[in-house]
């Protein structure tokens, strides 16, 4: 006779069922310490991301900074009002010729002369000729005014010279847009007491009374890329934002395109060393007067900068004096 055997509920389990579950939490051990390793690295990468982009941003404030100040200073002295030379903080942007609000003075004063070395700027009259004249405080802003005027009665094509309301802020060598004339003119003459301009060459279409005759400052009418507004902030980011670290410049490929930047400054995020560099160049179009420039962070390699931004950014940047040209 068979006798049933009850089964005994203390065993185990079994090789392959030990062997199975170890396998089991070991890929999940693996598969979690991976997760956390990658998910470490991201968050290196993203702080190391975010403090290079905050570099670069401090940066671009900078020559923001710099754009707007071009074409604007203050004097360094106080100025008598019979003074025809204005000691300033800055000359850049200014030439011969351009009309200039000195203070409180209401009238234009044009500049005769630039010393860029001493920072002064020649008057072809003295600083105020009202009466009773007055002088200038130190720190008094000196900016730039148009010089403009109208016609004030029809100019025949071929004419070589205009009558104007005001002749008064116009001088020789000045370049003037008339009325709709697609070319500029040069000034050869001023008759101030009949308000009389002469120029070369001579209009080729007719203009009505009433048209708009305006100076173009020198910065507005730039014929090469080292001669606009563009070289001109140029050449102040690179004074304000000099290169000096070591390397002094590195080879950087930035969406296929391959320059060499000047290295700026490094320093240490997350742990690792970083390379700031600086890639500029001036608009090849008239009146070169827009600044292309391209920040990138670069991280270290044995003490060399790798060919391998962290971050970069590209932007246009146009002098501010610029928009105050006339079109």
């Amino acid at each position: 006779m068979l006798k049933h055997k009850p089964v005994d509920r203390q065993q185990g389990f079994t090789l392959v069922e030990v062997l199975a579950a170890i396998l089991v939490v070991t890929v999940f051990v693996s598969v979690t310490m991976q997760a956390m390793v990658v998910a470490a690295l991201l968050k290196s990468r993203g702080k190391e991301y975010s403090e290079a982009t905050t570099w670069i941003q401090e940066k671009l404030e900078a020559v923001k900074r710099e754009s707007s100040s071009i074409r604007k200073t203050q004097l360094v002295n106080s100025q008598l009002p019979t003074d025809t030379v204005l000691t300033v903080k800055s000359v850049e942007g200014f030439a011969a010729g351009d009309a200039l609000a000195v203070g409180t003075d209401s009238k234009n004063n044009i500049i005769q002369s630039i010393n860029a070395t001493a920072n002064t700027i020649t008057l072809t009259t003295p600083l105020d000729l009202s009466t009773p004249p007055t002088g200038q405080a130190a720190d008094a802003a000196v900016v730039p005014t148009p010089k403009y005027t109208s016609l004030t009665a029809l100019a025949n094509a071929g004419a070589s010279s205009i009558v104007v309301i005001s002749a008064t802020n116009f001088v020789n060598n000045d370049v003037l847009v008339i009325g709709s004339e697609a070319s500029t003119r040069v000034i050869t003459g001023v008759n101030y007491s009949t308000n009389t301009i002469t120029f070369s060459p001579a209009l080729t279409t007719v203009q009505a009374g009433g048209a708009i005759v305006a100076a173009i400052p020198q910065k507005c009418r730039a014929s090469s890329t080292t001669e606009g507004f563009g070289d001109l902030l140029q050449q102040k980011v690179q004074t304000v934002q000099p290169a000096s670290v070591s390397p002094a410049s590195a080879t950087v490929t930035i969406n296929g395109n391959t320059q060499t930047y000047n290295g700026l400054e490094s320093k240490q995020i997350g742990g690792r060393k970083f390379w700031l560099g600086r890639y500029m160049t001036v608009t090849n179009q008239a009146p070169f007067n827009v600044l292309e420039i391209t920040y990138a962070v670069l991280p270290y390699t044995n003490n060399t900068p790798v060919n391998r931004p962290i971050a970069h950014f590209r932007t246009e940047v146009i002098p501010d004096a610029s928009f105050y040209c006339p079109q």
